[in-house]
């Protein structure tokens, strides 16, 4: 009886050897997927969770132009605006109201008068220059008509000030306080006041958009001569104003030195 033999098993091919830059390139995508997985690991680790009723955090600046608000009555203003006082002016909302008249030969023209509703409160540089606002008082009500460079309210504040340097270049300060107006540089109509604000100042008056102090109804008109007078800026204007107003803050305190 004859036999049948069995192959001999074939033998596996083995694997390829890389190439030493080959291994030396997959180490170290290896060691750097790792360091990212740590790196994020870590992070998630040490920073605390924000709660659910925080705010998002400030999108970073962008080179861009800003965007405008629009509306029906062609009103286009930057979002957001700002006084040689350092007072910052967002618009909320634009409207528009149209009135026509027929003279006798028949002939009718209309006329377009437009305002926009601006909230209004303080910069960061107003807080560098002033500390930390204490009390809001004397806040015209809703409904008042509020002149040019009238106070929309008053605002008490505290600080500290550099007074003097020694010998030594060694700062001293003191503890300073004050009160300023929050006021515009045209005539406005009080809409509302920030009750959150008026109530706690130190904790929630911020040169952020939910910070303002009040809301004020003004004419695009009124609002745009400020503008070509230069008493309301964009922001490259604004910030060129303050970068002037630094340097020669620095200027003066050298001055002190001994």
């Amino acid at each position: 009886m004859s036999s049948v033999a069995t192959p001999p098993p074939t033998p596996r091919t083995p694997a390829r050897a890389s190439s030493p830059a080959a291994a030396m390139s997959a180490t170290r995508r290896l060691a750097s997927a790792f360091a990212r997985a740590r790196s994020t690991a870590l992070t998630r680790a040490v920073s605390p969770r924000a709660p659910a009723s925080a705010p998002h955090p400030p999108a970073p600046t962008s080179t861009s132009p800003a965007p405008r608000l629009s509306s029906a009555s062609a009103v286009d203003l930057p979002h957001a605006m700002f006084t040689t006082s350092h007072e910052v002016l967002r618009p909320r909302a634009a409207t528009s109201a149209s009135s026509s008249s027929s003279s006798s030969s028949s002939s009718s023209t209309s006329s377009t008068s437009s305002t926009v509703v601006l909230t209004v409160g303080l910069t960061e540089r107003a807080f560098d220059l002033i500390g930390d606002v204490r009390v809001v008082a004397d806040v015209a009500p809703a409904g008042a008509s509020v002149a040019a460079s009238a106070p929309l309210a008053t605002l008490e504040w505290e600080g500290f000030r550099r007074t003097a340097s020694d010998e030594l270049y060694h700062a001293s300060w003191a503890n300073v306080s004050g009160a300023r107006p929050l006021a515009l540089p045209f005539p406005s109509d009080v809409v509302e006041a920030n009750d959150a604000v008026v109530g706690d100042p130190y904790a929630k008056m911020t040169a952020g958009a939910e910070g303002w102090v009040a809301a004020v109804e003004v004419t695009t008109e009124a609002l745009r001569e400020a503008m070509r007078s230069g008493a309301v800026m964009g922001e490259r204007e604004y910030a060129e104003m303050c970068e002037r107003e630094e340097e020669e803050e620095d200027a003066n305190a050298s001055k002190s030195y001994p």
